[in-house]
């Protein structure tokens, strides 16, 4: 008898393969098997399957040596089907017996997650190496970062967390792009709203997206793959000169494991940065997880020095010229950058920081403009160095309303170059100010437009070192006529150098030399509006609204001190019911007056 004894086949190396997609990439292994009885090995690739997430359909089918084992699979090049888990069955067969083994091919997707976009200008500094762009702005400009998004796999959503220094620039629109238009939900938030509280580092904005809400309409598929810019965030930069040279960071930001996060489509899989806390990573079940594949980098907005244009308003080549202060002049009276060339407006606005304080469009800068017309100081040279001292002055309008004239006070602790002064008024004619005797060495300009006055007061382009003296002095009278209201809405106050000062404004009303009672403000009115009367002496006084046929729908009494007293009547009647639209009168009712006006309610 003839014994033939035979030693099957032993696999010794079959491991799992684990690499980032790259289309293009060839991924290779070897199996490697025994045979103790020294017979020819055939090597057969029984299956090759797809156990994971992605859509599962290779381009290409592998290759697989039959003779040593040598297994070989290049992904498409331009395909991401090949993402995802595949399962690669071999058989090693002596003839009479087989050893079977299987190793897993992970195709792992790295995302990269970017903000940029196109400087505007050169980039002459050094940034930091977690930046890959630069957004180059001037001053006062507009500058735009994208969201963006390279090699997309089949997203389902994104919620994404966006830092930027809120110390020189603020949020001005945030808008979804084309490479969204198939998606069905995204929003935005802002700074509370973005889930944070307290001492947050700088302001934040979260971007929310979600691409099939399961109601019936579902995206195409291509919906779903993204690659390229997702989100377009626009940002108003300060127009502070101080901000020139610096580079404000926009970087992603995390304040707990689900920022900065992406969905696979079909929502088992969350898509996190390559370096996550690992505590994100405990806790999920088989099936659902969370994979750490994500690489993000940031951006810096530069704001750059400009061309040194200060005091050359008009754009004509010559700075500190006339020109430039009668300009000066026309903006601060109209209230209105209109005034100025729109094509080259940033640019002008730069130009305006005539002392070089950083701050732009003051009375201050005009001041100074003046002075060094008048040979009274020296232009700053370019660079901003030296630059104005900030004044340690201050000053005090003190604004008091007579029958037939508005007197404005200050009350400065150091010598005044000038002010801008903005009254508003209603049913009341306003003529043009004149300058006290304290105030003779300075000129004024005034401008009443749709119940606005503003009221110029500078040097004289002619005079030399022309100023209000410090201390307690009347500048200037605003005649009035008529009967309605008048309040100071603002003001701004220079030192006689040229430097900006800390302002503030007081009311003082004199007593009334007389009885009167004024138009209700505002009127027509809808959903309330206010009734003055003045009184000349202390009296007892009533007040009654009739509606047109002379019935009374609400009454108010009371007994004040001389001055103005101010009744609010909020459209009902004495029983709390809202009054119908129409005209009515109300009646003052005092010792020694009486007078009766019109007023219409529009609902």
């Amino acid at each position: 008898a003839i014994t033939v004894t035979n030693e099957a086949p032993v696999i010794t190396q079959c491991s799992d393969i684990v690499g980032s997609f790259i289309p293009g990439t060839l991924f290779s292994n070897d199996v490697n098997a025994t045979d103790g009885s020294g017979d020819v090995l055939t090597y057969t690739l029984a299956s090759f399957t797809h156990t994971g997430l992605g859509p599962g359909t290779p381009n290409h089918q592998p290759t697989f040596s039959t003779s040593n084992g040598v297994f070989g699979w290049q992904t498409e090049s331009n395909n991401n089907n090949d993402l995802g888990t595949w399962t690669a069955t071999v058989i090693v067969s002596d003839g009479c017996a087989a050893d079977t083994c299987s190793f897993n091919i992970s195709v792992v997707f790295n995302f990269k997650l970017c903000i940029g976009g196109a400087p505007k200008y050169p980039i002459d500094s050094t940034v930091p190496s977690y930046v890959v762009d630069t957004i180059g702005v001037l001053n006062g400009q507009t500058a735009c970062a994208y969201i963006n998004i390279h090699d997309g796999y089949a997203l389902g959503g994104f919620d994404l967390l966006v830092a930027y220094d809120k110390s020189g620039m603020s949020p001005d629109s945030v808008l979804a792009l084309d490479e969204l238009s198939g998606w069905e939900y995204f929003t935005y938030r802002m700074s509370a709203n973005s889930n944070c509280s307290g001492g947050c580092p700088s302001g934040l904005i979260r971007l929310v997206a979600i691409a099939d809400l399961d109601n019936g309409h579902s995206p195409l598929p291509s919906d779903f793959l993204l690659d390229g810019n997702i989100v377009k965030i626009c940002f108003l930069v300060t127009s502070d000169r101080n901000f020139i040279g610096q580079c404000l960071p926009l970087t992603f930001y995390w304040l707990d494991c689900g920022d900065n996060t992406l969905s696979s489509y079909t929502g088992d899989t969350l898509f996190a940065m390559q370096n996550v806390d690992t505590l994100c990573l405990k806790g999920g079940k088989p099936g659902h997880v969370i994979r750490p594949i994500i690489d993000f980098c940031n951006a810096m907005i530069c704001i750059h020095q400009p061309p040194d244009d200060r005091g050359d308003l008009n754009l004509d080549g010559i700075a500190n010229s006339i020109a430039d202060a009668v300009l000066y002049s026309n903006y601060f009276i109209s209230s209105s950058t209109d005034v100025f060339d729109q094509t080259w407006l940033d640019v002008v606005i730069l130009a305006s920081d005539v002392n070089d304080d950083g701050t732009v469009l003051t009375v201050a800068d005009l001041v100074y403009m003046i002075r060094i017309i008048t040979g009274d100081a020296q232009p700053f040279p370019p660079g901003g160095n030296p630059k104005m001292s900030p004044s340690s002055g201050q000053a005090n309008a003190i604004v008091s309303v007579g029958s037939d004239r508005v007197t404005v006070t200050a009350n400065s602790s150091v010598d005044l170059g000038g002010a801008v002064l903005t009254f508003r008024y209603s049913g009341l004619t306003v003529g043009d100010a004149a300058l006290s005797s304290a105030a003779s060495q300075m000129v004024v300009r005034t401008k009443a437009d749709r119940g606005e006055v503003r009221v110029l007061v500078v040097p004289p382009m002619s005079v030399k070192g022309a100023r209000i003296d410090a201390g307690v002095n009347e500048v200037l009278s605003l005649p009035i006529s008529g009967e309605g209201t008048i309040e100071l809405v603002s003001v701004e106050m220079s030192d006689a150098s040229g430097a900006l000062l800390s302002t503030t404004s007081a009311k003082s009303n004199p007593l009334p030399q007389s009885y009167a009672l004024l138009q209700n403000y505002p009127n027509p009115f809808n959903a309330g509006t206010v009734i003055s009367f003045n009184l000349k002496e202390a009296t007892d006084w009533s007040l009654q609204v009739y509606n047109i046929t002379g019935q009374t729908v609400r009454t108010f009494s009371g007994s004040d001190a001389a001055g103005q007293v101010q009744v609010s009547w909020n459209g009902s009647d004495n029983s709390g019911n809202a009054v119908a639209s129409g005209v009515y009168f109300y009646r003052l009712n005092s010792k020694n007056f009486t007078a009766t006006k019109k007023m219409t309610l529009m609902k």
